[in-house]
Order: structure tokens, then sequence, then C-alpha cells
């Protein structure tokens, strides 16, 4: 249960950094209803059956994160793209480790200065993002920090305490602002 709630409060912490600030929801935002479908979708193709040895194999490590960032290319920088792979390895390590907390400070820092407000996002004639840009970059964000966290929690699903151990040491090696759990 701990590993659920520990994310919680980072979806909650990215929601509330986010939001207008008069709370009004966004109009033809990424909230807004999608367009009715025409036709019936046909349901997705099965996934693949896991085999024992997939969680050992860094071929298997090294797809997945191609994939990822093939999928967030068209969004992110490839600087932007680290960083969302780097808070994702965190927001796993929170989820997987008891004795491992997200320093909330840090992240919403992290994410509203190089995430939600980047510099050159918009060409300066245009001004600040409107809060329907806003808030789809919100959801792209969201969307991908999910993907994120979830391959890195998969491709330690093995060896969690080997990746506890690791993430752990981290806490001391990596000094200051560059380390976004809590340190006391």
């Amino acid at each position: 249960m701990k590993r659920i709630v520990c994310l919680a409060p980072l979806l909650a912490l990215l929601a509330a950094c986010t939001t207008p600030p008069n709370g009004a929801p966004v109009a033809g935002g990424a909230a807004a209803t999608p367009p009715a479908q025409a036709g019936a979708m046909p349901p997705p193709p099965s996934a693949p059956v896991p085999s024992a040895d997939m969680a050992h194999s860094q071929v298997g490590k090294a797809e997945v994160m191609k994939v990822l960032t093939e999928t967030m290319k068209p969004w992110w920088s490839p600087v932007q793209q680290g960083l969302m792979l780097y808070l994702g390895y965190y927001s796993a390590a929170s989820a997987m480790c008891d004795t491992l907390e997200i320093d909330k400070a840090k992240v919403d820092t992290l994410v509203r200065t190089k995430f939600l407000q980047p510099q050159g996002s918009r060409p300066k004639s245009k001004g600040p993002a409107t809060p329907s840009e806003l808030g789809f970059r919100k959801d792209v964000f969201l969307m991908h920090l999910g993907m994120v966290t979830g391959a890195v929690m998969g491709s330690h699903r093995a060896d969690i305490p080997g990746f506890c151990a690791d993430a752990t040491a981290l806490k001391v090696k990596v000094p200051g602002a560059s380390n976004l759990f809590k340190t006391n």
C-alpha cells in the first residue's frame, strides 16, 4: 500500500503547481471532452507474455528506454528527456522503497522551471503560454512521467532490495539540489 500512497503526494504536487490561480477549469484545454468517434475502435492487441529472463535482460531495458525517448522526442528536448528519466527513477524509488521519500519542494522547482515554463517554448512575439497550453503541457508531462516511472519500476521488479540499496546510496552520493530525496 505504501508504494501507491507514495505516488499520490507527487501527483498532487504536480497538479497543484500547474492549476490556474483561480482554480477554474481550462476551456478547450487537454481536459476538454474528445470529439465523438465515428465508429467503434477495435480492441488493442494483447500484450506478449513476459518471460522470466526479461527482467535481467539489458537488451530489453535498452529497448524500453529507446521507446520511451522516441515517444518523448516530439514533446521534450534531449535535456528534458534526461530530466524525465531522472524524475522517473526517483519516483519509482520512492514508490518501491520504504525508506525513501521525494523532496516535494525540489521536484516542484524542477518541474516548474524545466517543463512547465521552459525558455523558448513559445515565440517571444506570442508572450507567455496560455492556460490552455499550460494545461496541455502538464497533461503530456504527467503522461510521460507515468510511463517512465512504470518502466523503471518494471525493469527493477526482479531485485527490489538491490534497487532500493542503489537508490539509498544515491541519497548520500548525490549532493544538494540534484538529490530529489528528502535527506532528513
